[in-house]
């Protein structure tokens, strides 16, 4: 959610699709972070890079090094994080929000095939 909520409304690639996708990731991205008790104000390659180093701790089984990667200011509380991660509650918005990507994304997808004439691939 991190990526895309920061590459969609600004990234050349996505010059095709609705506005209204990346405001409704914004505000997917507020969700969540409210979820899982990430700083509003976080920058979101720290979130990234947070969750990244935690996914790769708790991989190699070092649950300390993923409360540790999961430290301030981005995160609020590394543990707590790590428990709400275990157990992710509904995310309304955030489903929403996917869902409606995924649709524009198709809707490119199509509108490039019938423009080029050929299979469209945008990946």
């Amino acid at each position: 959610m991190e990526y895309l909520a920061s590459e969609i409304p600004a990234g050349p690639r996505w010059v095709d699709f609705n506005p209204t996708v990346g405001l409704e990731l914004m505000a997917a991205r507020a969700e969540m972070r409210g979820a899982l008790g990430i700083a509003a104000e976080a920058q979101p390659q720290a979130v990234v890079d947070g969750l990244f180093a935690a996914s790769r701790a708790l991989t190699a089984g070092n649950p300390a090094a993923a409360r540790q990667a999961l430290a301030a200011p981005a995160f609020t509380d590394g543990p707590a994080t790590l428990r709400r991660l275990a157990g992710l509650p509904a995310l309304p918005r955030t489903r929403s929000a996917t869902a409606l990507t995924e649709r524009e994304m198709f809707r490119t997808e199509q509108d490039n095939q019938h423009s080029s004439g050929g299979n469209g691939t945008m990946f």
